[in-house]
């Protein structure tokens, strides 16, 4: 192990999270985390560029509604899909109806996906059957500074590893979650050269 004298220490310290380090060999020139940063965000006018392409898909008006068919909801569907009438009665009615997040209790006696003699959904078999406590929390209501439901849509067509305005063309969604008249104006949207292809 090589030991420096403490003469010859300039400084020290740990790279915390979230931070960056740069040693530049050639020059004998260390870069800190804000100067990087500063660099990286002015290299080209990412601003501009997505003030010009990107739009809200809340923003974009709609000529009308489109409503699913409810008559197909229908038992056979339910039951193709795995539903039973307990999810339909306890998890979906609640999230459907009124808004609100299914509340259960912390045990769960239902045997594994892979164990269990009864059809199950693909979902069910990479799920997750215990508590588990995230940090941060993943809650966009209490910790929006470190969470949000917000996602991005984009049509890339050229070269990823060239930067220019091409790649901001995005759709930002407020939601995960896009209904079927939202759904429709995205795979029918051609404003300003977007274009999407949705199976």
């Amino acid at each position: 192990m090589k030991y420096f004298p403490p003469q010859e220490i300039v400084e020290k310290g740990r790279l915390r999270p979230g931070k960056m380090l740069l040693i530049d060999t050639k020059e004998g020139k260390i870069h800190y985390d804000p100067e990087l940063k500063e660099s990286l965000a002015t290299h080209n006018p990412y601003k501009e560029w997505l003030a010009r392409n990107m739009v809200t898909l809340q923003n974009i008006e709609v000529g009308r509604n489109i409503s699913p068919d409810m008559g197909e909801l229908h038992n056979c569907y339910l039951q193709a899909f795995g539903y039973t009438k307990e999810d339909i009665e306890f998890i979906i009615s609640g999230m459907a109806e009124k808004g609100k997040e299914p509340v259960g209790s912390m045990g769960n006696d239902t045997p594994l996906a892979v164990l269990s003699d009864k059809p199950q959904r693909l979902f069910n078999y990479f799920r997750q059957l215990f508590a588990q406590v995230t940090n941060p929390a993943i809650d966009p209501i209490r910790e929006e500074l470190v969470m949000s439901l917000s996602g991005y849509v984009g049509s890339f067509q050229d070269n990823l590893l060239h930067e220019g305005p091409e790649h901001s063309k995005m759709v930002k969604l407020t939601s995960p979650v896009v209904n079927n008249t939202y759904f429709q104006v995205i795979k029918n949207l051609r404003y300003k050269g977007y274009e999407f292809w949705l199976f």
